[in-house]
């Protein structure tokens, strides 16, 4: 199943409000966060390891320097979900068919790097 979702504060909102930490983790092993720091006009790819039926969930919250933009592709290199337009705000969500490693892509459009905060859950 293809989803677009937009980059938005929704985000921001469901970690602001702590909602994420409320939603059933599916990565195998459980959720897992980290900061990264995509290069100006560069990208940092994630492999994570998502359990078949369950959502599946990426986001992003950048420094605000840049628009970042992510791209989700399963094993056989077909892009899943991806996010479009500008902010550094995104939040993807799909439902693999089965248990996988998925390469997801944090896209950086702007010209200076952008520090972001990531959670997979």
């Amino acid at each position: 199943m293809k989803k677009l979702v937009a980059c938005s504060v929704v985000a921001l909102v469901l970690v602001g409000m702590g909602i994420v930490n409320l939603v059933n983790a599916n990565p195998t092993g459980g959720p897992i966060s980290g900061v990264s720091r995509a290069p100006a006009f560069g990208a940092n790819v994630h492999l994570i390891k998502y359990n078949g039926g369950e959502q599946a969930d990426f986001a992003v919250v950048g420094d605000g320097d840049t628009t970042l933009n992510i791209i989700v592709k399963d094993q056989n290199g077909n892009v899943v979900v991806r996010t479009t337009g500008a902010g550094d705000r995104c939040l993807v969500t799909w439902r693999p068919t089965q248990t996988g490693v998925f390469a997801i892509y944090v896209v950086n459009e702007g010209n200076v790097y952008n520090q972001y905060a990531w959670r997979a859950f």
